[in-house]
């Protein structure tokens, strides 16, 4: 399994999913959104890729509600959203199932406190070397 975190610039998205799973006001969006990366909150959650959630639950739409961990003894976590499957070893190889992670989180690989480091960016292009790409390689290179 490929583990991935959910960093601030997912925010949004982790605040529709949670307010669309769970049946809550569309107005609670941008508190939920804003707790991303707060310093002392933890989110118990995870996202999984629809091969994943083929491969553990047999559909996609079977693993919200579900729960995952890392591995047999960390702290189990909720399942709120499915998403695409996404290749990260070229069009001709399958997509990898994926778990996708916050960035900060409580007890998580042996830690009482595990924050990721690192983060990684996917950048789509209809072409390569159009004014879009040029701005996003200035801004990585910051």
């Amino acid at each position: 399994m490929d583990v991935r975190e959910i960093g601030v610039e997912a925010a949004a998205t982790f605040a529709e999913i949670t307010t669309v799973g769970f049946g809550m006001p569309a107005q609670l969006r941008p508190w939920i959104a804003s707790t991303v990366g707060r310093a002392g909150w933890r989110h118990y959650v995870a996202m999984v890729s629809e091969n994943l959630a083929r491969e553990l639950w047999g559909q996609p739409a079977a693993a919200l509600g579900k729960r995952i961990r890392e591995n047999t003894s960390g702290q189990w976590r909720e399942v709120i959203g499915v998403v695409g499957d996404e290749r990260d070893n070229g069009v001709d190889a399958a997509a990898p199932t994926t778990a996708y992670w916050p960035m900060l989180m409580a007890k998580f690989e042996g830690e009482d406190v595990f924050s990721r480091r690192t983060m990684s960016y996917m950048l789509r292009s209809r072409r390569t070397g159009n004014r879009r790409d040029a701005v996003a390689r200035r801004c990585c290179r910051s």
